[in-house]
């Protein structure tokens, strides 16, 4: 016998063996009684399966229903955030869409765009290492976003005061502007009661140690 019959026969066995360990799924021709019976056998394994892990006893928890609140809230506001690329279109110009959608984009320019909007309510400016080190966004990232914003004219810049080779940054009225309008739309008009629910659980006996 030839080395060539020898590999074909060792390979034949193993697809013999291989038709086995399958139960011959391949002799059952598809959507033969054999089949289907064979299906429902694999769906009824995997049924019992499921109904034997047994849900989980909350009871036997040590979380009171406040703190099951605030968890509850806590998760739902944090989706709520995650799901900001979905939110109704609630821009009402199209110089306005334009900038909710180049902050929509990515979660980077949503991230530089908030910073820049909380600093500057705060009277301060902000230089693109701070953003680096505070999120740890690409620097290249970080100075295309800037770039792009100071040329649509949503951000200004000025040379920093202790250290004239590096500038700093704010963004401009029109964006406070359309963020105070954002916060009101976000609360009356964007059916997010999640967040409403969030303020509602949020002074609980989870946070009692730490807020002042």
């Amino acid at each position: 016998m030839t080395n060539n019959q020898n590999n074909k026969n060792v390979f034949t066995k193993s697809l013999g063996s291989v038709g086995r360990l399958k139960g011959n799924w391949q002799n059952y021709p598809q959507g033969s009684p054999e089949e289907d019976q064979r299906n429902g056998q694999i769906m009824e394994m995997k049924a019992k399966k499921i109904q034997s892990t047994p849900p989980p006893n909350l009871a036997e928890t040590s979380l009171d229903e406040k703190q099951k609140d605030y968890i509850i809230s806590s998760l739902e506001m944090e989706l709520q955030f995650l799901n900001y690329k979905n939110f109704t279109q609630y821009a009402q110009s199209n110089d306005h869409k334009r900038m909710v959608n180049y902050f929509r984009s990515t979660i980077q320019k949503r991230i530089i765009g908030c910073h820049l909007i909380c600093e500057t309510l705060k009277e301060k400016w902000t230089l693109q290492s701070e953003l680096h080190q505070i999120y740890n966004i690409n620097r290249s990232m970080i100075s295309s976003v800037i770039k792009e914003c100071l040329e649509e004219g949503w951000f200004i810049s000025k040379i920093r005061e202790d250290k004239a080779s590096q500038l700093c940054y704010r963004c401009n009225d029109l964006m406070l502007q359309r963020t105070a309008d954002y916060n009101i739309w976000k609360f009356k008009k964007g059916n997010n009661s999640k967040i409403i629910n969030f303020v509602k659980n949020y002074n609980n006996s989870v946070l009692d140690d730490i807020i002042l």
